[in-house]
């Protein structure tokens, strides 16, 4: 005879999973996304290349598989000698502005922030 009840463990990930969303809505809530500036695409595009050189910032740029969204990851070396040295920004958005605002709030944050994580691949 068949039993509707499920197994121990699936109802463990289940509630892990819903304890995971939990903890994801209360920090989307704690941090809301960053305000639409004033800044342009260019303007954007001139404060990356300051960074490049002032604190040896790494930007990478591309496009999401799907097509669907605009990633840029912005990371600092070890050796830099910003607080945020050996930490990574990953930002994504569907347009170009939005993500390069997304950067943007990550470059005017502070290393404890949810942009900022350690970088495993940082030297």
């Amino acid at each position: 005879m068949a039993t509707s009840k499920q197994p121990d463990a699936l109802r463990a990930v289940e509630e892990a999973r819903r304890t995971a969303m939990a903890r994801a809505e209360e920090r989307a809530q704690a941090e809301p996304e960053p305000k639409q500036s004033e800044e342009s695409v260019e303007e954007c595009m001139l404060r990356l290349a300051l960074y490049c050189y002032a604190s040896e910032l790494k930007v990478g740029m591309g496009v999401m598989p799907d097509g669907m969204a605009i990633w840029v990851r912005l990371g600092l070396p070890k050796t830099a000698a910003d607080p945020r040295a050996g930490m990574v920004s990953f930002c994504v958005s569907d347009t170009l502005q939005g993500v390069l605002w997304k950067a943007m709030a990550a470059l005017d944050s502070s290393e404890k922030s949810q942009y900022w994580k350690p970088d495993q691949y940082s030297r």
